[in-house]
C-alpha cells in the first residue's frame, strides 16, 4: 500500500475539527505516543475496516492504530483523497530537528496581536531560522489562482462573445424583417393585429434561434465535461443547466429583436406597400 505521513502533535485533529470515526485520538495526558498513529478511512478501507488496536503492516515497525479520522482533503480538489497516517513521532520524520512549521488557530478580531506574540516566541526558540506566516485562506486561494484567472478569462470571452452575437442578431433581424415588408404589410391589410403580426413573427425567429442554441450544446456539453473530468470532486451537468443556458440564449435574441419587430408592425400599410 501507499500512504502519505503527515507529521501532526496531539491537537491536530481538534484544531482543524476532524471527525473521528473509530477508536480514539491522541491523549494530551498520555506521555509516549511514538508508537501510536492514526490513519484515514481511506487507509482503513484498504485493510477491511479492521486496524484500530492493531498494528500497521510495514510501518515504524509497526505502529499502532489507535484510530481512524474521516476522510479530509489534505491536497487540491483535482485529486483524490488518498490514505494517509498522522503521527506525532519525530523519529518517523528521519530526524529529531523541531518542526520548522506550526498551525495555529487564533481569534482574527486580534491578529496583530497574536501575530506578535507567536513572532516574539519564535524567535525565542527557534531565533536561527527565520519567522514568516501566511494565512491558510490565502493558501488555499492561492491554490486555486489559476482556475479563478481561467474562469475570468472565460466569462470576458463569453461576455465578448454575446455581444458579438447580439450584433449580428441585430443585422440578421433586420434583414428578415426588410425582407418581409410587403408581408407584413399584406397582412396588416387583411386585418392582422400589430400583437398578432409581432407574434408570428417572433415565433419564426426565435425558431432558428433556439435550432442554433440546440446545435451548439453538445459542444457545450463536451467541454464542460472535460474540464470537470480534472477534479476528482465535481459535480454533473445536469439538463437544467444546459435549459437554462438555451432559455437565456432565447430570452436574449427576443429582447434584441422585439423592438424592431414592434416598430414595423405598428407601420401604416399603406406606406410599406407603397414603398414595396
Amino acid at each position: 500500500y501507499k500512504a502519505y505521513l503527515l507529521d501532526a502533535d496531539k491537537d491536530f485533529t481538534s484544531i482543524f475539527d476532524i471527525e473521528l470515526v473509530q477508536g480514539s485520538g491522541f491523549q494530551k495526558s498520555e506521555a509516549d505516543t511514538s508508537n501510536v498513529i492514526l490513519i484515514n478511512e481511506s487507509l482503513s478501507r484498504a485493510f477491511g475496516n479492521d486496524l484500530v488496536g492493531k498494528k500497521l503492516p510495514g510501518f515504524n515497525r509497526g505502529s499502532t492504530v489507535i484510530g481512524v479520522v474521516k476522510d479530509f482533503n489534505f491536497q487540491s480538489l483535482e485529486n483524490e483523497i488518498r490514505p494517509i497516517i498522522i503521527s506525532v513521532n519525530p523519529v518517523v520524520r528521519g530526524t529529531m530537528r523541531p518542526r520548522t512549521n506550526v498551525l495555529v488557530k487564533m481569534d482574527l478580531a486580534h491578529t496583530k496581536e497574536n501575530i506578535g506574540m507567536l513572532e516574539n516566541a519564535w524567535k525565542t526558540n527557534l531565533s536561527e531560522i527565520p519567522f514568516a506566516y501566511s494565512f491558510l485562506r490565502d493558501d488555499l486561494n492561492a491554490e486555486y489562482a489559476g482556475h479563478e484567472r481561467w474562469s475570468m478569462v472565460v466569462l470576458c470571452a463569453s461576455c465578448m462573445a454575446v455581444f458579438i452575437a447580439c450584433l449580428g442578431l441585430v443585422g440578421f433581424s433586420t434583414m428578415f424583417v426588410n425582407n418581409r415588408l410587403k408581408e407584413i404589410g399584406v397582412r396588416k391589410v387583411m386585418g392582422g393585429s400589430s400583437v398578432g403580426i409581432f407574434g408570428f413573427f417572433s415565433l419564426q425567429f426565435l425558431k432558428l434561434v433556439a435550432i442554433g442554441a440546440l446545435l451548439s450544446l453538445p459542444v457545450a456539453w463536451y467541454q464542460g465535461h472535460q474540464w470537470l473530468e480534472g477534479f476528482a470532486f465535481r459535480f454533473d451537468l445536469g439538463w437544467q443547466v444546459f435549459a437554462a443556458g438555451l432559455l437565456v440564449a432565447v430570452g436574449l435574441a427576443f429582447v434584441v429583436v422585439s423592438y424592431m419587430l414592434l416598430r414595423i408592425s405598428n407601420l401604416n400599410p399603406v406606406t410599406t406597400l407603397r414603398n414595396e
